[in-house]
């Protein structure tokens, strides 16, 4: 098909074309690096693939920004968890954890191998395990991949409205698209039976596709005195400790002080 836009060889002319259509293939990073270098006689004296690249480089890094920003805002991350890290994790002698299944942790990859597994992480209220989830989630969305944290509770009664308005099959396939799904505070507040057949539901939807991080009081043993021994709760359990490693965290909170960071920082830039 022949391309009726205006092709007129004035340059100030061109140039209007040219903005109007990265306007209209939705380029603005292109449009708007292309402005800065025709003020820029070094990248006037480029090749002209080489100018390409320039401008379309400056719009796949605007892109990303966007997908980085976008990810992180649909996240659902709470505020004191957003800037979670594994370089700010500390040991201590009363941790008395599983130091290789540690590493293994820190490490990330196991989230992103072609079969994932699922993490449970257990112990008790304030030892760190939502923030040791949080590292986890930000490694994710570092290499912008999708990561959705949520209390249990809340996602269960989330379930409910979406069933009452019909919708609960639609949130279902969107939650077996996330990358990595957190349920934190898991088996804090009582599951009905309904609740336990819905989950079997999304790690179904998920096992050996997309990993998921457990984070509760309770470790895995203690599970079905918390659920009941009915099939359903039963078949919950096995689907999730057959898919999953099992870190039990002890001792204080693994974030570290603000005190302790700046400590932190300060003997280290004393070494070096």
């Amino acid at each position: 098909m022949k391309d009726t836009r205006t092709t007129e060889k004035n340059p100030h002319t061109l140039v209007h074309t040219v903005h109007r259509m990265t306007k209209e293939l939705h380029l603005p990073g292109f449009r708007q690096r292309l402005e800065e270098a025709l003020e820029n006689a070094t990248w006037q004296q480029m090749k002209p693939l080489e100018q390409i690249y320039d401008l379309l480089n400056a719009e796949m890094v605007r892109r990303e920004a966007n997908t980085a920003v976008r990810l992180r805002r649909h996240s659902n991350l709470p505020l004191d968890l957003i800037n979670a890290r594994f370089e700010e994790l500390y040991e201590s002698e009363n941790r008395h954890w599983d130091n290789r299944l540690m590493t293994l942790v820190k490490d990330g990859q196991w989230m992103l191998r072609e079969t994932p597994a699922d993490l449970i992480l257990s112990g008790a209220c304030g030892v760190g395990k939502s923030f040791l989830a949080a590292c986890c989630a930000n490694y994710m969305l570092d290499r912008r991949h999708s990561v959705y944290f949520i209390r249990s509770g809340r996602l269960f009664t989330d379930l409910k409205v979406h069933r009452v308005n019909n919708t609960l099959e639609k949130r279902k396939a969107e939650l077996k698209k996330i990358d990595l799904l957190i349920l934190d505070d898991f088996l804090i507040e009582d599951m009905s039976e309904e609740d336990c057949a819905d989950l079997l539901d999304i790690i179904n939807d998920r096992n050996r596709l997309k990993p998921t991080i457990y984070t509760s009081q309770f470790k895995l043993e203690g599970w079905i005195e918390r659920l009941g021994n009915s099939a359903m709760t039963q078949a919950v359990i096995d689907r999730i400790a057959h898919s999953s490693y099992r870190l039990h965290l002890e001792g204080s909170s693994q974030r570290r002080s603000v005190e302790e960071k700046e400590n932190h920082r300060n003997n280290k830039g004393n070494k070096e």
